[in-house]
């Protein structure tokens, strides 16, 4: 799959009926990634997409795409976490049993959120996913 496929089968902003064809996309492209074979912005789009989907329950699949090497950690953006609301995606992470919850809720802690809204940080890769 590439980038042009994913946005013509689920759209930026997916049905909620599309999320596990997408949490399984991302896990297998997290998988390519390992493998050092991937499609570039793939991993990029699937966390957009579960982002704008706006599941709390997603931020540890976001989590996993931007911890599986260097680059995704750097151009995963950190507010995709998110996408359900910064109050809700700590909710969740703090009661969560998953090892990696807490690493999440330490990284988002440390960040400024001041600016932050999931509606202005979607408009971003509206743009970028549209050229």
């Amino acid at each position: 799959m590439n980038c042009e496929q994913a946005l013509m089968q689920w759209g930026l902003v997916p049905a909620l009926s599309s999320l596990g064809d997408i949490r399984r996309e991302l896990a297998a492209e997290i998988e390519r990634r390992h493998n050092d074979i991937y499609t570039e912005d793939l991993l990029l789009l699937l966390c957009v997409q579960l982002f704008a989907a706006r599941q709390v329950e997603d931020s540890l699949h976001i989590w996993q795409a931007k911890q599986c090497d260097f680059d995704a950690f750097c151009y995963i953006d950190g507010e995709f976490l998110c996408g359900a609301g910064l109050e809700p995606t700590r909710q969740f992470l703090l009661g969560c049993e998953a090892p990696e919850a807490l690493a999440a809720l330490e990284y988002i802690d440390d960040k400024d959120w001041s600016h932050f809204t999931p509606d202005e940080h979607l408009a971003q890769y509206r743009q970028y996913f549209s050229n």
